[in-house]
């Protein structure tokens, strides 16, 4: 009999030590970050996007190449189609190559702070683009973005953009 209930008393240890309710959120493990702190990682990522955004519209890959991870298992798409990051890089050198110039004009977005580490940016875009007869193509894109701060900075772990 006691055995059995030493025996009962480790198995429900070990079951109130794994029940997902008695561990924190990733909400709850930001040490409840401050008003402050999650504007001023708001405002670094709108930073990041301003310089993706810029470079891209001078048709550059550059800033892409810079933020995106380059770990196997992140997850890139463009227009519903998986990418690694070097595949998307060279597609999105292909999608530019008709083209002279673009501008890209965010008409809406707004970024979650999800811990001190990761934050979701979520924008809608608008892209006028000028092919080389002259002719303007507009689009209008949905774009997600979640950035992951590493050792190296930061960066992108997915990103989905859709037209």
């Amino acid at each position: 009999m006691k055995r059995s209930l030493i025996l009962l008393g480790l198995l429900m240890l070990l079951l109130m030590a794994c029940n997902p309710k008695s561990q924190s959120s990733p909400e709850t493990n930001m040490a409840n970050p401050t008003e402050a702190n999650e504007t001023a990682l708001q405002a670094e990522i709108n930073t990041l996007m301003a310089e993706l955004t810029a470079s891209a519209e001078k048709m550059s890959t550059e800033a892409l190449e810079k933020y995106l991870s380059d770990e196997p298992w992140d997850s890139f798409y463009m227009g519903a189609k998986e990418y690694s990051k070097a595949e998307l890089l060279l597609e999105v050198k292909k999608a530019y190559e008709p083209f002279t110039k673009q501008s890209l004009k965010t008409t809406k977005s707004t970024n979650r702070v999800l811990s001190p580490d990761y934050v979701l940016w979520k924008g809608i875009m608008e892209s006028t683009a000028t092919q080389k007869d002259g002719k303007t193509a507009d689009m209008k894109l949905s774009e997600t973005w979640l950035w992951h701060k590493t050792d190296k900075g930061w960066k992108v772990i997915h990103y989905d953009e859709s037209w």
